[in-house]
């Protein structure tokens, strides 16, 4: 089994997807042939580690794809105070 798995297959074949999940410790999961999610392996002693380290991952990619396609660079202190002013209003 490859590194990509589609939907069908973790479906149908959810045996074979864990075993290559364990070999691999990546797939991604494809859903006609396009990108759907990934599934990780991780530690049973660092899995908020782990989890916060793929959504500072993320969140780094969004900042680069939103200053990118920006006209004006959005710098890290505007959105760390929109991340504040979400933050309290939630409260």
């Amino acid at each position: 089994m490859s590194n990509q798995v589609n939907v069908r297959e973790l479906r149908t074949q959810s045996a074979a997807v864990w075993e290559a999940l364990e070999d691999a410790g990546t797939l991604v999961i494809t859903h006609n042939g396009n990108p759907l999610a990934a599934l990780v392996s991780l530690d049973p002693d660092h899995v908020e580690e782990d989890l916060a380290a793929l959504r500072k991952a993320r969140a780094s990619r969004a900042l680069q794809t939103l200053q990118s396609t920006s006209k004006a660079a959005v710098s890290l202190q505007t959105i760390e105070h929109e991340i504040q002013a979400v933050r309290k209003a939630r409260r």
